[in-house]
This record gives structure tokens, C-alpha cells and sequence, in this order.
């Protein structure tokens, strides 16, 4: 467990300075959900399976409209510790409409009320979505690692622009989602690296930033994987 983060939460508590809602940021392997149940636990005095606490594991499915407004309706109930908890793992699940009305609600959130979030990527989640939580970051054993031999991958993608190379860097990542959620933030750390030092054209690497955004979610919206990135490619 990542207790860094755990104790950090708990420093949040103690000082009032809790956030209503936070974003667990971290891949496969990192403890991020675990911490989520773990300071939900701390706050309701172990009550961590009472009617106070709604989770949403990830069962491998999209988390529809009519979730959402499930969960809404517990968080309108009266309270019998001291807050509330909505636990959602891999939020980035969220069809476009299910988002859009869970903005609402953190837009105008419950007294009380705590939302914990957890997704494998930034890029996979919506905007508006990351601007109303606090972001935490986990890191697995392994991630730092894999980062940085992705990152040098980018940076060969990117100047030896040779399609067919690209192709088959998208085919060897296709089906691991959390290879793609690293590919993506390896790109916009590339990119924003070369417009913040002045590198190349400006307003291509603006645009490169606005594909990659792009992309991200149209992966959110499980449009076909393959087509998605392998028209960023054609793009960068």
C-alpha cells in the first residue's frame, strides 16, 4: 500500500483541508483503490462497508448513465458517519453521458461528501472531470521503468517518422490498455516538453498536443483502438 499517499489524506483530514473530491492517478499494480477503502475506512471509523460508503469496482464493463444516478441517490441520504464515501475504480469507464451527469454533481458537490477516483491515465480521463479533483499520483514497482523505456520509444517514433514503424508500435501495444494509457502521456510529455523549451514549429506541436488529446478520448469512448491511434500516428 502506498502510504505516502495514505498519510497525506490523513494530513488533509487533520488540517481541514480535505478535498471534495480526489483523482488517484497510477497503473496496474499500484495500490490506488486499496488506499481509497483504506482512508474511507479511516474517516468512518472502520464502518467501511455501512450505508455511508458506495463503491463502483471495475468489472470490466462501461459504467452506465443509469450507475451514476444510482450512486447519486445514496449520496442524498442522510448521513450516519461523519462523511460520505463514493469509491469509483477506473473512472475513465464512464460513457460520455454517465460523465456529464456526474459533472454536475461535482460541480456542485454534497456537504459531506467525498469522491475518490482512480484511473490508470490523465489522458483517459475527461477535462472536466480532472479541473474539479485533486490529482494524487501512485507509482507501481515497476512503472518507473516501463516509463522510461516508452519514453524512449516516443522520442524514436517521433523522429524517424516511418509509418509503417509506427503501425507496428501500435500493433504491439493494441491490447494492453495500460501500455496505451503510457504511450499517450509519453507523447504529451514530449510534446509540451518541445513547446515549453521553444523546440520546432509552434502551432504544429499545439496541434500535435490537441490530437493526442483527442485520441484519449476517443479511447474513453471505446471507439475502434486500432483506427484511434493509428490515425495519431498519420498525425504526429
Amino acid at each position: 500500500m502506498d502510504l505516502k499517499q495514505l498519510a497525506q489524506l490523513k494530513a488533509d483530514h487533520k488540517s481541514g483541508n480535505l478535498a471534495h473530491a480526489y483523482l488517484f492517478v497510477g497503473q496496474s499494480g499500484s495500490s490506488k483503490f486499496e488506499v481509497a477503502r483504506e482512508f474511507a475506512d479511516f474517516l468512518q471509523d472502520g464502518a467501511i462497508r455501512s450505508l455511508d460508503t458506495t463503491e463502483i469496482a471495475d468489472n470490466g464493463e462501461s459504467i452506465k448513465t443509469s450507475e451514476v444516478r444510482e450512486m447519486l441517490k445514496r449520496v442524498n441520504l442522510t448521513s450516519q458517519a461523519e462523511y460520505k464515501m463514493i469509491l469509483i475504480e477506473n473512472v475513465e469507464r464512464m460513457t460520455l453521458s454517465a460523465a456529464n451527469s456526474f459533472l454536475k454533481t461535482l460541480e456542485e458537490p454534497p456537504e459531506r461528501t467525498i469522491f475518490i477516483l482512480t484511473t490508470p491515465s490523465l489522458s483517459l480521463v475527461l477535462p472536466t472531470i480532472i479541473s474539479r479533483t485533486r490529482v494524487m499520483r501512485f507509482h507501481s514497482v515497476v512503472e518507473p521503468l516501463a516509463d522510461a523505456v516508452e519514453m524512449k520509444e516516443v522520442m524514436r517514433l517521433i523522429e524517424r517518422p516511418d509509418v509503417v514503424d509506427r503501425f507496428e508500435y501500435v500493433e504491439n501495444i493494441l491490447e494492453d490498455s495500460a501500455r496505451v494509457a503510457r504511450f499517450l502521456d509519453c507523447l504529451l510529455v514530449f510534446f509540451r516538453d518541445r513547446l515549453r523549451m521553444g523546440l520546432g514549429d509552434s502551432l504544429k506541436t499545439v496541434k500535435a498536443l490537441s490530437k493526442i488529446d483527442e485520441a484519449g478520448i476517443l479511447l474513453k469512448q471505446n471507439v475502434n483502438s486500432r483506427l484511434v491511434l493509428e490515425n495519431l500516428m498519420l498525425n504526429l
